[in-house]
Order: structure tokens, then C-alpha cells, then sequence
């Protein structure tokens, strides 16, 4: 017995209906007296329902969380409308991979996607994704990819994909490249569809 404990549990009935309204649960499985697992959710929209899920693991053993998980339910659809998911992979107390997701159109699904990995340890990320569903369809409409290859904490790489023409196929690609590692790009390729026929009819490369 070492005298501290290794599950707690609070329940607090704010709103005095005879439903819990604030969950938090913290376990500690590594033993070291430090919780490895914290659970936190609120019904903040009194609908008997956790509108707020708040979860950290702390998978490395280092008394900070690892990996966070945020749900929101903003809509008060009983369906969470953001997800944030934060991932520290390279151990180094910052996260490494973050993932957010809105579903802004209130269809219970995402419509804003926004991936960023960092993979050189230096704290900035080097991949970004962002991802949009303008047409409200179910399918991204806006494509935003930038990479930083060099590892100069300046994207390298830009991608950006849209589709005009509401036919879950992109009409217009942009992409840039900084090959010579001026943080300025160097290439810049653009290809339009305009005959709307999912082949792009425009290519403008420069050099």
C-alpha cells in the first residue's frame, strides 16, 4: 500500500436534477502516484448528455499527458461538432499531431479538417492539411496541404485543391515548390478544369 490513490472519481449534480452534470475520473496505472489517465465530461446544455469530453493519457510516463482528446457538442445534438486530438509522439512535452475537426453545417459530419504533424522535433509543424466542405455536400471542397521538408519551420511544399464546380472533383490544383531553400517557391504549377469534364483543360508551370 503506498497510501495514495490510484482511481478517483468525482460526480457534482450543478444543475440539481438528479443527473450528474460533471464526470471526472483520473487513473493511475503506472503506480507512480501521478494520474495516467485523466476523463473529464460536462452536460453543460442540461440534456442529461456530456457535451464536453476531455480526455489525457500520459502513455510515457513522464507526469505529462501524451495524448489529448476534446469533444465538444456545441449544436446540442447530442453528436460532438469539434474534435481536437493532440498526440506528443517524439516525447518531448509538446504535441506533435494535432487534429481538429468542426462540423460547422450541423449535418454530424466534420466540414473542417485541420491536421498538423510535427516530425523534426523542433516544436512547429511540418505537415498542415486543411481540409473544407464550403458546398455542404459531406465532401471537401477545399484541399490545403503544406510541408516543411527542409525543416527550416517554413512549408517547402503547397498544394491547394478546390472544386468550383460542385462535382466532388477538384477544378483547380495549385501547387508550389521552394527547391531552393529560400523560403520563397521556386516552381508553381496550376491545372483548371473549365470544360468541367474532371480532366484539367489549364496547366501554367513556372520555373
Amino acid at each position: 500500500m503506498d497510501a495514495q490513490p490510484d482511481i478517483w472519481l468525482l460526480k457534482l449534480d450543478v444543475l440539481q436534477d438528479a443527473q450528474p452534470d460533471i464526470w471526472l475520473l483520473k487513473l493511475d496505472v503506472l503506480q507512480d502516484a501521478q494520474p495516467d489517465i485523466w476523463l473529464l465530461k460536462l452536460d453543460v446544455l442540461q440534456d442529461a448528455q456530456p457535451d464536453i469530453w476531455l480526455l489525457k493519457l500520459d502513455v510515457l510516463q513522464d507526469a505529462q499527458p501524451d495524448i489529448w482528446l476534446l469533444k465538444l457538442d456545441v449544436l446540442q445534438d447530442a453528436q460532438p461538432d469539434i474534435w481536437l486530438l493532440k498526440l506528443d509522439v517524439l516525447q518531448d512535452a509538446q504535441p506533435d499531431i494535432w487534429l481538429l475537426k468542426l462540423d460547422v453545417l450541423q449535418d454530424a459530419q466534420p466540414d473542417i479538417w485541420l491536421l498538423q504533424l510535427g516530425s523534426h522535433q523542433d516544436a512547429q509543424p511540418d505537415i498542415w492539411l486543411l481540409k473544407l466542405d464550403v458546398l455542404q455536400d459531406a465532401q471537401p471542397d477545399i484541399w490545403l496541404l503544406k510541408l516543411d521538408v527542409l525543416q527550416d519551420a517554413q512549408p517547402d511544399i503547397w498544394l491547394l485543391k478546390l472544386d468550383v464546380l460542385q462535382d466532388a472533383q477538384p477544378d483547380i490544383w495549385l501547387l508550389k515548390l521552394d527547391v531552393l531553400q529560400d523560403a520563397q517557391p521556386d516552381i508553381w504549377l496550376l491545372k483548371l478544369d473549365v470544360l468541367q469534364d474532371a480532366q484539367p483543360d489549364i496547366w501554367l508551370l513556372q520555373l
